[in-house]
């Protein structure tokens, strides 16, 4: 009799477990140029976005070292982040999937505004930038030697895996 109470206790419980809501249904799809992120024409204020004009402005000069990641040294202390900050990702989940694996992890850099993600030899750095109206701005720095290092913005491209129920169809 207690192994059929323990069975019925655990084939309730699977039924549950396996009844969950769609989160797609709970956190409906919020369109790109939803009024309140606006991603299409509303201007970027974050961490990153500030850069490029203090860029731009010939505020800030970003140093090329080809050895020591190219930008990214002089990135993370413009964006003030700490290099302690690093954790190494070995999943595949960048516009650079090809280049990374357990022996050439991503890393990432981060501080509470934004973070950073440098491949080995990889052709981009990427960015997250927390923006308080809009939420999460995704932008790429081309990892060569530019005369005018520029940020491209990428979020229609990455919204494919940061828009998703998980972060309840917000950027993240």
């Amino acid at each position: 009799m207690k192994l059929l109470i323990v069975l019925g206790s655990m084939s309730v419980a699977l039924i549950f477990a396996f009844d969950i809501d769609d989160d797609a249904k709970n956190f409906p799809y919020i369109p790109m140029d939803h009024s309140a992120s606006d991603y299409i024409s509303r201007t970027q204020d974050d961490a990153v976005a500030r850069l490029q004009k203090r860029i731009d402005k010939g505020q800030v000069k970003l140093d090329y070292e080809p050895n020591q990641g190219g930008y990214l040294p002089g990135l993370l202390k413009a964006l003030q982040v700490s290099v302690d900050s690093q954790m190494l990702v070995f999943s595949r989940t960048s516009f650079q999937s090809y280049r990374i694996s357990t022996k050439a992890p991503r890393a990432l850099y981060f501080n509470d505004s934004v973070a950073v993600g440098f491949v080995q030899g990889g052709d981009l750095l990427e960015f997250a930038a927390l923006d308080l109206q809009q939420g999460v701005n995704f932008y790429t720095l081309d990892a060569r030697k530019s005369a005018a290092p520029t940020f491209v913005r990428r979020n229609e491209e990455c919204v494919g895996c940061h828009l998703i129920p998980g972060t309840l169809n917000v950027p993240g």
